[in-house]
Order: C-alpha cells, then sequence, then structure tokens
C-alpha cells in the first residue's frame, strides 16, 4: 500500500510541516474568495451528504427515528451561519477522500472513518482541545443511542480527539485512523484555485466560501508546526 498511498494525495501523518509547506509552495499568495457560493451547488451537495448518511444509518441498523434525528444535529452545526472552514463542503471533501481510500481496499473499517468524519468538527467554537473533546463526547452519545460496539465507540473517539494535533502513527494507531488524519489535513496540500482531479466538490463552491486565511487560521493551532509556514 506504501507506494501507491505516496502516490495520491494523502501526505505522511507525521509530516505536519510538510504538508503545510505544501499549502504554501501551492497556495500562497492565495486569493480570498469573492465567488457567491452556487445555490443549486449546495442543495446538491447537502442532498447527496444526507443520502450518504441515510445509507451509513442503514448500514448501521440504525431506527430510522434516531438516524433522522443525529442528521439533523450535525446539519444544524455544520451548516451554522458563524462556520467558515468546519462546513458540509469540507465533510463533502473528506468523503471524497475516503471513497477514493476505500476502492483502493486501503481501509479496514469504512465505516468507523465515515463517523469519524461526520463528527470530528460538529462542535466548533475555535477552541483546540475543547472542541475536539466536545465533539467526541458528541459522538459519545450518538454511538451509545445507536447500539455501536463500545470499541468502535471508543476507537472512533479517540481519533476525534487526535485531531487536536493530528499525531498518530500506524502502529499505535492504525491505517484507518492514520488516513483519516491524512484526510483532514489534505486541503493543504492542494492548489488553491483548483480541487482534487475527480473530485464533484468545485474550487470556492458550496454552502460557504472559505478563503485561505480561515484554512491556515485553523492549523495554526496545531504545537510544532514552525510559524515560518503559517
Amino acid at each position: 500500500m506504501g507506494s501507491a498511498f505516496l502516490s495520491h494525495v494523502f501526505s505522511p501523518v507525521n509530516g505536519a510541516v510538510l504538508v503545510v509547506a505544501f499549502a504554501i509552495l501551492f497556495a500562497w499568495p492565495g486569493r480570498e474568495s469573492q465567488t457567491t457560493a452556487d445555490p443549486e451547488a449546495a442543495a446538491a451537495e447537502a442532498d447527496r451528504l444526507r443520502e450518504r448518511w441515510d445509507s451509513l444509518g442503514a448500514t448501521l441498523k440504525m431506527a430510522s427515528g434516531a438516524s433522522a434525528h443525529w442528521r439533523q444535529f450535525l446539519f444544524d452545526h455544520y451548516g451554522a451561519d458563524d462556520r467558515q472552514y468546519h462546513t458540509l463542503r469540507h465533510l463533502s471533501e473528506l468523503f471524497w477522500h475516503l471513497d477514493r481510500a476505500t476502492a483502493n481496499g486501503w481501509l479496514t473499517r469504512p465505516e468507523n472513518v465515515a463517523l469519524a468524519i461526520w463528527f470530528h468538527d460538529v462542535i466548533y467554537h475555535g477552541k483546540n482541545g475543547e472542541d475536539e473533546e466536545a465533539s467526541a463526547l458528541a459522538f459519545e452519545r450518538f454511538g451509545k443511542e445507536a447500539g455501536l460496539d463500545a470499541s468502535d465507540i471508543a476507537s472512533v473517539a479517540s481519533w476525534i480527539r487526535l485531531t487536536a494535533t493530528h499525531k498518530c502513527s500506524e502502529a499505535e494507531h492504525g491505517t484507518d485512523c492514520c488516513l483519516f488524519m491524512d484526510f483532514d489535513m489534505a486541503i493543504l496540500g492542494k492548489r488553491w484555485d483548483r480541487t482534487w482531479e475527480g473530485c464533484p466538490v468545485a474550487p470556492h463552491t458550496g454552502y460557504k466560501d472559505y478563503a485561505l486565511r480561515d484554512v491556515l487560521g485553523e492549523y495554526r493551532k496545531l504545537k510544532g508546526v514552525p510559524k515560518v509556514y503559517l
């Protein structure tokens, strides 16, 4: 898997400095988007995400009422007016990476990675560590209500908490966790004026047109990344 992995957009998990350097090389001096979000594209994106959640709920054998309740919880938070980067569009981009990794057979439990994607930024107030903890707690409440296996709840919640630093290793946390971290940071390794080839999420469209400063502002919170890169 190693050579195929490196040939794609995912950077080594412990290479946070390298990833941010790519952001500077390929995106800087990125323009702040002046584009108005396309309402039709936003609606289509939301529909795709609803279908994805409902499909996951069926896989997990969730009761329809519980599935609908938690879907609304997720959409209310990711679709909040004060969100800049941690939006439904961010989820769409991560799910595109998930689908590619699944198709290549890189993941052991893709449904757990999907759950981590759905919940990892559900609570966001701009407080590193606190947001991840609150998001993990929200997932744990969901997991218990959905009747998930206790070990799966613990694993996914731990991955969500790790997004406070994005520091993990295959030896300690497993490949699924490491790929999830790479999906989350992959935006720092792409050209700012375009999306990944084949990705249905067009550049600077969706619920929010987030600017380069919003993305870099998020990763300035990571400890150990030299400020010269941010």
